[in-house]
């Protein structure tokens, strides 16, 4: 792999992609090639503890374990709000689509947005129509706050109705 080549020929202008056998050091380094673009921005090291750390604090299986928990909030709250066409995702990735009567409801879903951060609660929309709710909790999320997260979302489809 070019990565490879360049800490062996040792070619980086700064010499600190050598030093640790990392990626290379910044954007303008001229081993920065086939570098995925999320690694050109980590410093030297960072990308390691980054991994070390979320394999030392099991933060995969937590996200594995609250991902269900979360999933299974959304399912249950789903056969109460029919206007929740589908959860989708995997992990704490998750997707609510919202409809009505058949057909994406965006401007549902931007005022189900609008009720959760009045009560402290942040999320995002995607979709061709914006008709689709982003749950992406941080990896050291726990039960009680995915428990307190879904029943903020519950009050804010009541609110919203």
């Amino acid at each position: 792999a070019q990565w490879e080549s360049h800490v062996r020929r040792e070619s980086c202008p700064e010499g600190q992609c050598l030093e640790r056998q990392t990626a290379p050091c910044h954007r303008t380094c001229p081993a920065n090639i086939d570098v995925p673009s999320f690694m050109a921005h980590l410093g030297h090291g960072d990308y390691r503890a980054t991994i070390e750390v979320i394999r030392e604090e099991g933060l995969v299986a937590n996200a594995e374990t609250m991902g269900r928990r979360l999933r299974d909030n959304l399912h249950a709250l789903k056969k109460d709000y029919p206007e929740m066409a589908d959860v989708r995702g995997k992990g704490l990735m998750q997707g609510v689509v919202m409809h009505r009567d058949g057909h994406p409801d965006g401007d549902r879903a931007g005022r189900i947005l609008k009720a959760c951060e009045q009560r402290g609660l942040l999320m995002l929309r995607c979709g061709a129509y914006q008709e689709i709710i982003r749950w992406l909790p941080p990896l050291i999320v726990n039960q009680q706050q995915i428990d307190e997260a879904t029943g903020i979302f519950e009050e804010a489809l009541k609110a919203t109705a």
